[in-house]
């Protein structure tokens, strides 16, 4: 009785609300075509380190991960994407015996066979050389050791030293004979003897043998940085160093401020990525130093200032999130007394203030200078993302019925600014991508973005930065393009990430973002060659978007 009651309450409020507006209504949330991975097959049945499984099933294109044994703790790795019906995947060393997982954005698939890991034991046959010949006394930061043996490919990591100054070394070349290993550099002064250790998996377990004892050869070497970095960054942002001995850093802090410790995420010889720390609100200024050959030559000798940094915090911008609206071109208008066959009821405009899409009718009774809205529409020569401040020669196309015109007069004094993000030449503007569609799969909010990230006038380190540039043109237009070959900055096609800005009194407003998901341009609509039709052919055109929006500064 009570499940009917609540049926019954929800079929009501729905019949009203149609009643009360049959044209004005809110995006349907339609689901990805994208479905879980389907696992039909897989061959062989088993293997060790380095076999290669071939997957076959459905929807395997999108996988981006894979495990064997316990999922999300035995990784293997993903060779090749045939087809959506074909996967490659190798053992790399730390499967156990168990189902296959198969992981894309919409969830896990696994299977009900199990893939049986044949244990590989690796015998190494001693002593250890230096690669092309040479006897190995002693460990140096850099120097490159060959192993051998039988199912040296069992071999997962190789470490030297111990306890809190174990390090890994860097895997050079490596197969089922052989083993080619970087030593990385130890923070311990000359002399020490160090642990060789190599790491295995057998039968579920970690095997950490030691297979010699060398000392170590240290000498003083400066840390080099060659990218540029940035000189702006915000709390809770990575911050990436490149350059050369980069593993001999041990600390990265900001001169002149306390507790002011940058944590170091990860770090290899060329290659160093740090966490800014969580300063207070306003702006922090300091030199970014490095601590580095700790153990080598007393301090203040190991501090290196790499350049002078601020650290800005500030609120991390909210956005509202609509997914897949779908918006149709206005139809086309073809002078006094043309027959638009019920056509004005279709949804041409948005408003990113509230997510509704409305259609002329419903324009007639919303004041269009008072929202952030864009529309969908038809011009002579191409179908086009449009916006209230340039609409003039626009607005005469929509009717809401054969006696209704909306006037030119009927422009907004709101503008919106449009920009296709650049990810091919621009890495902030990769950044961007990636975080938004990203969200798209999780919470759908964009995490960690401040304004400054977008409203910057560098493209140095890892800023965003994509605002610097912003152009004054207020439309983007629908072309094709060739495979591989991005639109010019003012057109834009499927798959492409637009900016908008709003832009009041002459002063830059909220920032808002369109994920281009599927573009109908209609059944006679060529983007090739957009010129070669006339506008009517067009009329059938529509448009699915997922929409970002800035709210309103609390």
């Amino acid at each position: 009785m009570k499940r009917f009651l609540t049926t019954a309450l929800i079929l009501a409020i729905s019949i009203l609300t149609n009643s009360c507006n049959e044209e004005l209504f809110f995006p349907e949330d339609i689901r990805n075509s994208i479905t879980a991975p389907e696992i039909h097959s897989f061959e062989p049945q088993r293997g060790s380190i380095g076999t290669e499984i071939v997957v076959s099933g459905r929807s395997l294109s999108s996988a981006i991960r894979a495990y064997i044994g316990t999922a999300g703790e035995n990784p293997v790795e993903i060779v090749q994407r045939f087809t959506d019906y074909s996967l490659v995947l190798r053992i790399v060393g730390t499967e156990m015996t168990g189902p296959i997982t198969i992981v894309n954005n919409i969830g896990p698939t696994t299977t009900t066979e199990q893939f049986i890991v044949d244990q590989n034991i690796p015998n190494i046959t001693p002593p250890l050389t230096l690669e092309g010949g040479g006897s190995l006394s002693q460990l140096v930061d850099g120097q490159r050791i060959l192993i051998t043996g039988e199912q040296i490919n069992a071999i997962r990591r190789v470490t030297f030293g111990e306890g809190d100054l174990l390090e890994a070394g860097r895997f050079i070349d490596r197969g089922d004979a052989f083993l080619i290993v970087e030593v990385p550099y130890l923070d311990i002064s000359s002399g020490i003897l160090a642990p060789i250790n190599i790491e295995y998996m057998a039968f579920g377990v970690l095997q950490t043998p030691e297979i010699a004892r060398l000392p170590v050869e240290n000498v003083f070497v400066e840390p080099l940085i060659t990218n540029q970095l940035p000189t702006q960054v915000a709390p809770n942002r990575m911050v990436i160093l490149r350059g050369s001995h980069l593993n001999r850093v041990s600390e990265v802090f900001l001169s002149g401020h306390i507790d002011s410790t940058w944590t170091i995420m990860s770090q290899s010889r060329n290659e160093l990525r740090v966490l800014v720390p969580d300063f207070t609100a306003g702006t922090t200024e300091g030199n970014l130093t490095l601590v580095h050959n700790r153990a080598l030559v007393p301090e203040p000798q190991t501090e290196k200032v790499v350049g002078f940094i601020s650290v800005v915090n500030e609120g991390a911008l909210n956005f509202v999130f609509y997914r897949n609206v779908i918006l149709n071109v206005n139809r086309y208008y073809g002078g006094e007394g043309a027959d638009f066959s019920g056509n004005e009821n279709f949804n041409n405009f948005f408003n990113a203030d509230n997510g509704q899409i409305f259609s002329p009718c419903d324009h007639q009774v919303i004041n269009i200078a008072d929202v952030t809205t864009f529309f969908f529409s038809i011009t002579g020569t191409a179908i086009r993302l449009n916006n209230p401040s340039n609409s003039g020669n626009e607005f005469f196309k929509f009717r809401c019925s054969g006696e209704q015109v909306l006037e030119p007069g009927l422009i907004g004094t709101k503008t919106t600014r449009f920009r296709r993000l650049n990810w091919q030449t621009h890495a902030g503007a990769a950044e961007l991508r990636d975080r938004l569609l990203g969200s798209l799969i999780g919470a759908e909010t964009i995490e960690g973005l401040y304004l400054s990230m977008l409203a910057g006038t560098t493209h140095a380190g890892t800023n965003i930065h994509v605002n610097d540039t912003l152009p004054t043109a207020n439309v983007l237009d629908f072309r094709g393009s060739s495979v591989g070959v991005a639109p010019a900055d003012n057109n834009w096609h499927v798959g492409d990430i637009l900016m908008f800005r709003e832009l009041v009194d002459d002063r830059w407003g909220r920032f808002g973002f369109l994920h281009i998901s599927a573009v109908n341009p209609g059944p006679n609509f060529n983007p090739e060659n957009p010129t070669s039709q006339a506008p009517e052919d067009r009329q059938e055109s529509s448009v699915l978007v997922n929409v970002w929006f800035q709210r309103e500064a609390e």
